[in-house]
């Protein structure tokens, strides 16, 4: 999959999920979704997906074991962000189900 293929694909869950109310938007400089104003899920600039599905959910920890999934590493870096889980880009077909996790967790805080 190509970078355009990737963001595209991020912009139909994105409209898939906007009678929910999720939004498109930016974060960490690439395609977000938003849901009342909390991040649910992000584009990477390597087109790995990753999604905030709470530490403690199932949704977390069936994503981990999603082949090549990880906790997300903001930039590389050495902190884990743990309620965050990157997939990737060759993992895509899991992509809706997890914006849908993430949005279920977002709406199940509020």
């Amino acid at each position: 999959m190509n970078f355009m293929t990737a963001e595209s694909d991020f912009a139909s869950i994105a409209d898939d999920l906007a009678p929910a109310g999720v939004v498109l938007g930016q974060m960490f400089g690439a395609k977000a979704l938003y849901f009342n104003g909390k991040a649910l899920g992000c584009l990477l600039r390597s087109n790995n997906a990753v999604f905030k599905l709470g530490r403690a959910s199932a949704a977390h920890a069936e994503a981990l074991t999603i082949a090549g999934a990880t906790l997300f590493y903001p930039g590389g870096g050495t902190k884990a962000f743990k309620d965050w889980v990157e997939v990737p880009e060759a993992q895509s077909p899991h992509w809706p189900e997890l914006a849908e996790a993430a949005l279920n967790a977002a709406t199940a805080t509020l």
